[in-house]
């Protein structure tokens, strides 16, 4: 009896349960297999409590799936609402199942149309761990057994035989929101707010045309009174115009809605800094740019306060006559000489991001998390 108690100690050591399981389904089987003895109950519970194990984790990562996939079309800029969402997370749902099946209990959530989450089922112990915020836009997919021959039960492998053990429903719940950015981890300049407004209209214009913006140089250039033209201060645009921000080296850096960070002066393009840029020049989709509205300090200890985070399609830069990119759209290069310019346009986004979601304004992107 040691022996198949230490053996059940290191079982339960093996993996944990996520918060608000389906623990119960496996104490059922420990129940009924000690029963039917102990050597043989041993053999029982180790198969099927593992099976209970790799359900739930199916029954997870489909939930996980059909979350994201239904927050995407709740986000896409151009949706009126989240459209027809059971079928689209029943897809991911049974895409995540090895049988390719699985129950899609309940689609809800708050924003695009979605209805509200009901009050789980009584028994049911697998619930979403994640918190919600207030005034979140969010959606929540319960997932729970189905086979392929149509039971709601996990079906036992040798528990049946031993005790009479039928199976057991295993649960899952998982939760994803969208919304502006809060924090992000974005490319390593900042745009002022100034510059914006007057580039997209306050928001009311998306697309905007392209336009090429200097970090140092084009004298006297200026949109909608923002002062771009660089004032003396190498590699320091204040108070327009962009800026570079403090990076780790790879040409990214992480901020929060806010907060005051360091701006790093030069106006050399690191061979880090290019790489990202040409790579996301190419993908022609948009990335995270940081908005500031205050900027401090002069040299190398500039400072930007960051407000928000823009959506920017880049399109070419200009760095100097032998390092430059010229417009993938207009097949043009926008500056010359001593100019140190990036080309883009801002626009109304999803952007893929290493980013989490806030409650400050939105400037024109918007990114999509699981949040438990």
């Amino acid at each position: 009896m040691h022996v198949l108690m230490t053996r059940l100690s290191a079982l339960f050591r093996w993996r944990r349960w996520r918060a608000g399981n389906d623990s119960g389904s496996a104490a059922v089987i420990i129940a009924v297999v000690l029963g039917g003895g102990v050597l043989l109950g041993s053999a029982a519970l180790s198969v099927d409590v593992g099976r209970l194990y790799a359900e739930h984790e199916e029954l997870q990562s489909g939930a996980e799936a059909a979350a994201m996939a239904v927050a995407l079309n709740c986000a896409s800029p151009t949706a009126t609402s989240c459209g027809t969402t059971l079928p689209t997370a029943t897809q991911y749902a049974n895409n995540n199942a090895k049988d390719g099946a699985s129950a899609v209990n309940v689609v809800c959530g708050s924003g695009g149309g979605l209805p509200g989450c009901p009050a789980q089922p009584s028994g049911v112990l697998s619930k979403c761990s994640g918190t919600v915020q207030s005034g979140q836009s969010y959606v929540e997919v319960r997932t729970s057994t189905l086979t392929s021959s149509g039971s709601t039960l996990l079906p036992p492998a040798f528990s049946r035989a031993i005790a009479g053990y039928e199976g057991s429903t295993v649960h899952a719940c998982a939760r994803a929101a969208w919304g502006t950015p809060g924090s992000a981890t974005s490319l390593a300049i900042t745009f002022s707010l100034c510059e914006w407004n007057a580039l997209t209209g306050s928001g009311v214009t998306y697309p905007t045309a392209e336009f090429a913006i200097s970090l140092h140089g084009r004298s006297g250039d200026s949109v909608g009174g923002c002062d771009s033209k660089n004032d003396g201060q190498s590699g320091l645009n204040l108070p327009g115009g962009f800026g570079w921000l403090d990076s780790t080296g790879s040409c990214t850096a992480s901020t929060t809605v806010n907060q005051t960070v360091g701006g790093s002066t030069g106006t050399t393009m690191t061979a880090e800094c290019e790489t990202v840029l040409k790579a996301d020049i190419s993908a022609h989709t948009p990335v995270l740019i940081a908005v500031y509205d205050t900027p401090s300090g002069t040299g190398s200890h500039a400072y930007y306060h960051v407000v928000g985070y823009a959506s920017m399609m880049l399109t070419g830069y200009f760095w100097s006559s032998s390092n430059k990119l010229a417009s993938w759209l207009s097949n043009k290069n926008l500056c010359s000489g001593s100019d140190r310019c990036l080309y883009g346009f801002f626009t109304k986004a999803l952007v893929p991001a290493d980013a989490t979601i806030g409650t400050g304004t939105n400037y024109g992107a918007t990114v999509v998390n699981l949040i438990g």
